[in-house]
């Protein structure tokens, strides 16, 4: 629970900072809502909860989507392009998207919520080599 609490106050932390007017490098509908992307639809609803009327998420991967398999489409890059943020799992969750993250952190605020936690925090196991493993929800604590 700890752990959850800490990311949504990450998260609260990067995104009210984000929620002021007047910001130049931001870019908005019509509504001056800021536009996040989210990958699965765990972040995009804590996103949600998070930043309520202030912001407009745009969750990529639907229910029933394996994110580990997941790629891009040219719609999802677009949406990354255009967005003031984008927020995703990390640990290599997103496997495939991966590089394409990488790629939009110099031009757009990329948040991988798992950066948050401390190593300590994460599980690992010998079967999953040096990785750590992304199923952070799993942990009820």
């Amino acid at each position: 629970m700890k752990r959850l609490i800490g990311i949504f106050i990450l998260l609260a932390l990067i995104l009210i900072p984000g929620c002021q007017n007047g910001s130049a490098d931001r870019t908005t509908d019509t509504s001056g809502k800021l536009q996040v992307v989210a990958t699965t639809g765990m972040i995009a609803d804590m996103v949600n909860n998070i930043g309520g009327d202030r912001v407009h998420v745009n969750g990529l991967m639907g229910p029933g989507i394996d994110p580990h398999l997941y790629k891009a489409t040219a719609g999802d890059i677009d949406a990354m392009s255009t967005a003031d943020m984008i927020v995703y799992n990390g640990l290599h969750l997103e496997g495939k998207m991966a590089e394409l993250f990488e790629q939009m952190r110099g031009r757009r605020k990329t948040v991988a919520i798992t950066d948050a936690l401390a190593e300590s925090q994460l599980f690992s196991s010998e079967n999953m080599g040096n990785q750590h493993d992304p199923h952070i929800w799993f942990d009820v604590n």
